[in-house]
């Protein structure tokens, strides 16, 4: 997975142990901090609701590792819950992320809230288009820009591949895609 966005680009790579656990590692580089993060990651599904119309999730994720910022080094820890629900037509999702990285920050807390819609239901395996808007909270910035994000976003996908495009409302571009193999 990559995500390219006003903040940051983020490598992440990870393999699927089980239908409840992921272990990976996430390579970062934060543009307006020069801070890069080297991580491994934890994901665990703390529970799952599959009905016949809909899907809901809600995930444990963690990361531990070292962050660097000029010669600073750190250890860092960074951990977060997620949830999402959806049907074939509209998506909901939530996150809450908090972080600290010794010496180099006094620690950060962010939210991201995702809804969406698809304006047409296709078949499985077919290609898929969604219209949604994000919105963040970085209430740690030191730009009063930063503070709040909204960004409307494209997401494309087919099969094991997905794209997001979107630009956000101080003119930062998102680009995030996954592979799946």
């Amino acid at each position: 997975m990559q995500t390219n966005n006003w903040e940051k680009n983020r490598l992440h790579y990870h393999y699927t142990y089980d239908v409840k656990n992921s272990f990976g590692m996430v390579f970062e580089y934060e543009d307006n901090t020069d801070r890069q993060n080297l991580n491994g990651q934890w994901n665990h599904l703390l529970a799952r609701s599959n009905n016949v119309t809909s899907q809901a999730n809600l995930y444990l994720k963690s990361q531990l590792g070292i962050a660097m910022k000029g010669k600073r080094y750190a250890s860092n820890a960074e951990f977060g819950v997620a949830g999402d629900w959806e049907t074939r037509k509209f998506f909901t999702s939530y996150a809450a992320t908090g972080r600290y990285a010794n010496g180099i920050d006094n620690g950060s807390f962010h939210q991201k809230v995702r809804v969406g819609i698809a304006p047409y239901v296709a078949g499985y395996g077919e290609f898929h288009t969604w219209l949604m808007l994000q919105l963040e909270q970085h209430p740690e910035s030191f730009n009063d820009d930063e503070k709040v994000i909204l960004t409307p976003l494209v997401r494309l996908f087919k099969g094991d591949y997905l794209v997001e495009l979107g630009i956000n409302n101080n003119g930062g571009p998102l680009l995030n895609w996954i592979a799946r193999f």
